[in-house]
């Protein structure tokens, strides 16, 4: 019984990655403009406090470590803020 759960799971699991390699997302509409039309903003929506406890929250938490893009240096992979 747990060889046929554990060979359902796997598929399902398998079925689902499938799914998400294949799947093409439509174009974001906000209000009918796709993102290329939606002008952008002239100031951010967050303060400047909010936005400085956020990059502290990023860095103590490692975030970046995995999500951010990397640049190969000498001393290894670091974050490109390019």
């Amino acid at each position: 019984m747990k060889k046929q759960i554990s060979i359902l799971a796997f598929l399902v699991f398998s079925a689902a990655v499938l799914v998400s390699f294949t799947h093409k997302p439509a174009a974001v509409s906000l209000q009918g403009q796709t993102a290329s039309q939606v002008p952008l903003l002239k100031e951010p929506p967050y303060t400047q406090a909010q936005i400085e406890k956020g990059k502290y929250l990023v860095e103590i938490m490692g975030c970046a470590d995995c999500h951010a893009p990397k640049k190969m240096t000498a001393q290894g992979p670091i974050p490109d803020p390019d």
